[in-house]
């Protein structure tokens, strides 16, 4: 015969489990201190901060980009504008250098062809001018020999002999026809000295400073071309 008194600390050990169970809520609780409901208004405040934050960020991000776009773009603008700008100058430099080219060969052409015509129609003028300006200096006690054009001898000794008149000069001047001479020629000497006046030597001297400054404008082009040439050439092998 079993003993039920040998089974009743465990019995009531038993009870006291499926009373825990039986009366134990494992599930959270609606009304629980730990958990606060979020209500549908809390919720779309939160959204809307949310999406402020997310709003302004990416108005800063996008603000900074576009500046750093047009920052990039004005540069490559700027860069462009330059290298324009510099060719525009190489270009007027050029240009410049062509106009200076042509009106050298132009002044030569007229001091070639046109200054001889204006020279023989306005020889006794040139000469005059020439006697009149050196009279003072010419000695008063030598004997002076001026030579011109056969064509001017009896012009030029009437206007030094009216010009001694005027002046009370009595110095010995002769008036000769000079060989090969010029229309506009003039030579004024005395006892190896003297002054001489060629209209062919100053024509052929503005003739070939002209034709020299002509060939450096010349030389300078030919070297900014060559240049430009090879830059382009540099560039197309980048």
């Amino acid at each position: 015969m079993t003993n039920l008194s040998d089974n009743s600390p465990s019995l009531e050990k038993e009870t006291k489990i499926r009373k825990y169970l039986f009366d134990t809520e494992f599930s959270y609780s609606e009304t629980s201190d730990d958990i606060q409901s979020i209500t549908p208004k809390q919720l779309a405040a939160a959204n809307t901060e949310v999406s402020k934050k997310a709003y302004k960020e990416g108005y800063e991000k996008g603000v900074e980009d576009t500046n750093d776009g047009i920052v990039r773009v004005a540069g490559d603008q700027m860069f462009v504008i330059t290298a324009k700008i510099e060719d525009l100058i190489e270009t007027q430099k050029m240009l410049l250098e062509t106009f200076h080219v042509q009106v050298a060969r132009v002044c030569e052409l007229i001091t070639s062809k046109v200054m001889p015509t204006l020279l023989n129609q306005g020889a006794f003028a040139e000469v005059k001018g020439m006697i009149d300006k050196a009279y003072a200096a010419l000695p008063q006690d030598k004997k002076i020999t001026v030579n011109v054009h056969q064509s001017l001898v009896e012009l030029v000794a009437q206007h030094i002999k009216t010009f001694q008149e005027s002046n009370d000069s009595a110095i010995r001047i002769d008036v000769k026809p000079g060989e090969n001479f010029e229309k506009s020629d003039c030579t004024v000497s005395w006892d190896g000295a003297g002054i001489e006046h060629y209209s062919q030597s100053i024509i052929q001297e503005i003739t070939a400073t002209l034709s020299r400054l002509s060939g450096e404008a010349v030389k300078d082009s030919s070297g900014m071309l060559q240049e430009n040439e090879d830059q382009a050439i540099e560039e197309g092998n980048a």
